[in-house]
């Protein structure tokens, strides 16, 4: 098996590869997927994330009228999250991400839904992320939420390597289905 280092390498060159007339296709079924699902429509707060290096973008799900949506931002070795009423509220934060300038946090367990970016997902909700460990500790922190993970399928493989301090989310949602944690 890759190392983690390799296999992060190999996948986002692999993202970066996508045609975007692809990837935005996939990505209105994944947020239909979503917006389907009955811990969505249930949730009255979600997390999003602002894309990048080619991750799904969700951002279509930002209806601050329907929800109350959060975005993440880094504060030293933890993540907090924040809202943000339009672009314009949001600047570059420490790994030159946009994020929330709002300097209102709001409380991990406050939060319904939070959905996880990542470089790859397998179908026992194992991610593979940038490898500093932020959604790692947030998941194994706080079990209140739901965490989803989101990816196109071509990134979300049988097994991905594993660390005892691998967090695992409840579900991975790809333009091919819905898989749930330890299903197969």
């Amino acid at each position: 098996m890759q190392s983690k280092a390799a296999l992060r390498r190999h996948m986002l060159a692999q993202r970066q590869g996508v045609p975007d007339r692809e990837r935005i296709r996939h990505e209105g079924v994944i947020i239909e997927r979503i917006r389907s699902m009955e811990c969505y429509t249930k949730a009255s707060t979600i997390a999003l994330y602002m894309p990048i290096r080619g991750e799904v973008d969700l951002l279509p799900l930002w209806r601050p009228e329907d929800k109350r949506i959060l975005f993440p931002k880094v504060l030293g070795g933890t993540i907090a999250f924040s809202s943000a009423a339009t672009r314009e509220d949001f600047t570059r934060g420490t790994y030159g991400i946009l994020e929330p300038t709002s300097d209102r946090n709001i409380e991990v367990c406050e939060i319904d839904l939070i959905l996880v970016p990542g470089v790859a997902f397998d179908r026992y909700g194992h991610r593979l992320g940038y490898g500093k460990g932020y959604y790692d500790r947030l998941i194994m922190g706080n079990p209140g939420p739901l965490f989803i993970g989101v990816c196109l399928d071509e990134f979300c493989i049988h097994k991905l390597p594993v660390d005892p301090w691998d967090a695992r989310v409840s579900f991975v949602v790809t333009q091919a289905g819905i898989y749930k944690e330890g299903e197969v």
